[in-house]
């Protein structure tokens, strides 16, 4: 387990529904972006009291979600990437800052560490899995899927063992926004809004 942690991703939606759904007759999809094991999740999902939501779950199901953060389009890649950052408050001086950003906002508070739920043994999923469910056997087939897949476009993604800081956060949005000509989706007050962090500042935890 890591100390703490961060996430970050810089994606588009594809087409809609953007994942799997999350069980047989179930009209939640979801899409894995980052699975740790059964330990931690990033994951976007759609359907029920799910809006176009970015979530975080861990494995004993403590989540913190963001309801209506992408706009997925019909048989097509959205127009528009999104900067996702979400960060742990563990660790002296991160509580503060902990939460789920969308484009240097803060949309959710929630603290979601992370858990021991790792692979069962015997399962040969990777600890770690990009855009795609673990696998993992269920005891009714018929009833809960074990392959889920996103349908999402990914530019580039970190993840960190542990958290940061309001500063370093600052940094890595205002790093790929330049990077990636996303600018515009970063609020006004931003520290690096119209220009991007010195080179060698950026964080390498």
């Amino acid at each position: 387990l890591m100390s703490g942690y961060c996430f970050v991703v810089v994606l588009r939606t594809s087409i809609d529904p953007i994942g799997d759904d999350s069980s047989s007759g179930d009209t939640t999809e979801v899409a894995p972006v980052i699975s740790i094991g059964k330990s931690i999740r990033l994951q976007l999902k759609d359907g029920n009291s799910f809006t176009n939501a970015i979530q975080i779950f861990n494995g004993s199901n403590n989540t913190t979600e963001a309801n209506n953060q992408y706009t997925p389009a019909s048989n097509t890649l959205s127009t528009q990437f999104k900067i996702i950052i979400y960060t742990t408050g563990g660790g002296s001086g991160y509580a503060s800052v902990r939460g789920l950003y969308v484009d240097g906002t803060r949309v959710a508070t929630g603290e979601i560490q992370q858990t021991n739920h790792q692979i069962s043994t015997g399962n040969t999923s990777p600890d770690f899995r990009i855009g795609r469910d673990l696998d993992e056997v269920f005891g009714d087939q018929a009833s809960e899927f074990n392959h889920s897949f996103g349908s999402f476009d990914l530019a580039e993604m970190m993840v960190f063992n542990t958290p940061v800081s309001e500063d370093e956060r600052e940094k890595l949005e205002g790093y790929l926004a330049h990077k990636y000509g996303l600018q515009s989706n970063l609020p006004g007050g931003h520290e690096y809004k119209t220009s991007a962090p010195t080179e060698g500042s950026i964080p390498e935890k």
